[in-house]
């Protein structure tokens, strides 16, 4: 089993520290070999948490669609809260003249989750009517490309499904997709503006008869998303202040220069007053074109189970990602992904339905919502699963044998996950590019593994002139076609294109800022040469980045 260590360190005070094995020692093993750890309280400030996993979905029980054609109904929630303090706001539509009569738009605002900032909320969309999740995509698109009169030079890009972008409007909103472009985009039966603040837009029937049916995951990550320091709230220790406790009735751990009877939750490095989301599955795996596969879980997966994942050709030597197509712009090049969640199983089904086999890597978040358990006497607990004797903190009067996942505060099985490298790109922080094709410039940020002991995996959020945040890993990497044989941005990224070369010890940041965020083309005629007309978007403020330790297998 590992090894489970409460109690003092010399010079540091009190400390919990979960190793992975149990010939390390917990007082002399350094917190930096964050490989070795399961949970470590001295670099609890640096910890990848999820905060919650929340689920979205159409409900006309719920929130019912007005009487009359054309109105809307307005609901917030929780329920008797206001515009002001809502933590979600829905729209219901009515519009007998439509196919689908009723649509819902649902919009989260995450300054309401109660941080001291606005925190980094990513999506997965679940196609009801198939039983999964969608993954990440890359397309090719004709030089032909129909919008708004003109015609768009065609292009090659890659995103993932699931966008979180932000406004800074009356309101911070969150959105489940971002466009390729600046144009409006059919979402699920309702063309929304990519500046509009719907957030997640949801109906019974596709526009055209499609007939698919959605929810949405929401997973709140706590981390600001902006030019603001991660938050510390450790402070200076004082003789007397108890930092651990663990009764009956409760189970806390304070930050240095806090006391467990502290009232405000940011004084404590976890509390069974609240339990974020665990990690039950990390590492790698390789799925061939056609084929799946299964990622095993330490835990059964339920319904509140959020897949992170990074992809690349198996034929590449590195990450990209979000991913493209660095050999050109052959639909054959297609990377295409889905992942089903099999409820109640440790294991989640990913297939491949794309034309290259590609390797995936991936970190499990799992939350559950359902009803409290209930019959325990213990909140330290140890046990046998089957597999490995486990240690686990649990919220009091919760069952001895099978508490819910929204119950364990800390489990000797799954770990958390460090932060090993954060801060802020500037705009002007970027150089030289030394690839045209992933941008038109770079930036390096150095990540502390010269070993390879785990793998490393970003998370970056980019802030544009016009005051939005945007997650550049949900997002488009864009490749212009040809447009004519002398034009300036022939095979170069779009403007809003931001990409990263990941590596074991470092991460390649590029950019194209300034440039094109599409090309609109005189006419259809598809001879050379021809006008082209670039349109410009934002320029790039600066990207707000982490990078997560993720175990090389769990």
């Amino acid at each position: 089993m590992t090894r489970w260590f409460m109690g003092l360190k010399p010079g540091v005070g009190p400390v919990l520290k979960v190793m992975k094995n149990d010939g390390d020692d917990p007082l002399t093993t350094p917190s930096t070999d964050w490989h070795k750890y399961i949970f470590d309280s001295e670099w609890a400030h640096k910890l990848g948490y999820v905060f919650d996993v929340m689920e979205i979905s159409f409900d006309l029980t719920k929130w019912p669609k007005p009487a009359a054609d054309g109105a809307t109904a307005t609901y917030y929630e929780p329920s008797g809260s206001t515009s002001v303090n809502a933590l979600l706001v829905v729209y219901a539509l009515r519009n007998n003249g439509s196919i689908t009569d009723g649509m819902q738009a649902q919009i989260i605002f995450p300054e309401n989750l109660g941080f001291a900032y606005t925190p980094l909320i990513e999506t997965r969309r679940f196609t009801i009517a198939e039983n999964r999740f969608d993954g990440v995509s890359n397309s090719y698109s004709p030089v032909n490309v129909r919008s708004s009169g003109a015609y768009e030079s065609g292009y090659v890009g890659g995103r993932l499904t699931g966008v979180t972008w932000f406004r800074d409007d009356a309101r911070v909103s969150m959105s489940s997709v971002i466009t390729l472009n600046r144009r409006n985009y059919s979402l699920f039966g309702y063309s929304i503006n990519e500046f509009n603040n719907f957030a997640t837009t949801l109906s019974p029937h596709a526009l055209g008869g499609g007939g698919d049916r959605f929810r949405q995951l929401h997973s709140v990550f706590e981390l600001p998303i902006d030019n603001v320091p991660l938050p510390s709230y450790a402070g200076t220790p004082v003789e007397g202040q108890k930092v651990l406790r663990i009764a009956p009735d409760a189970v806390k751990m304070a930050y240095p220069g806090h006391d467990v009877a502290e009232g405000d939750h940011d004084a404590f490095i976890f509390s069974s007053e609240r339990v974020p989301a665990k990690v039950i599955g990390a590492g790698q795996i390789t799925i061939n074109s056609g084929a799946s596969a299964d990622i095993p879980t330490k835990m059964p997966v339920t319904f509140g189970t959020y897949v992170d994942f990074i992809v690349k050709r198996t034929s590449e030597a590195q990450f990209y990602h979000p991913p493209f197509l660095p050999s050109g712009t052959s639909r054959t090049n297609r990377i295409q992904l889905n992942y089903v969640p099999v409820i109640g199983e440790n294991r989640i089904t990913v297939n491949n339905i794309g034309d290259q086999n590609f390797n995936m890597r991936y970190v499990v978040y799992a939350d559950d919502n359902s009803a409290p358990t209930t019959g325990g006497s213990k909140v330290f607990h140890k046990s046998n699963d089957g597999s490995v004797d486990y240690i686990q903190l649990k919220t009091p009067g919760s069952s001895d044998s099978a508490p819910g996942l929204n119950e364990i505060i800390l489990d000797s099985r799954l770990p958390a996950i460090p932060i090993v490298a954060e801060g802020w790109l500037a705009a002007a922080d970027f150089g030289t590019t030394d690839d045209a094709f992933l941008g038109a410039k770079k930036a390096v940020i150095a990540v502390d593994n010269p070993n390879g002991d785990f793998l490393p995996f970003p998370k970056m959020i980019a802030r544009w002139s016009d005051g939005s945040n945007r997650s550049v890993f949900n997002r488009t990497h864009r490749i212009f076609g040809s447009v004519n044989n002398a034009f300036l941005y022939n095979n170069k990224p779009a403007g809003c294109s931001i990409n990263c070369k990941i590596f074991d010890d470092a991460l390649h940041v590029y950019q194209s800022s300034g440039q094109p965020w599409r090309i609109e083309l005189e006419d259809a005629t598809l001879g050379d040469p021809y006008t082209a007309s670039p349109q410009n978007g934002p320029s790039l403020v600066g990207i707000r980045y982490y990078v997560l330790a993720i175990p090389l297998s769990l």
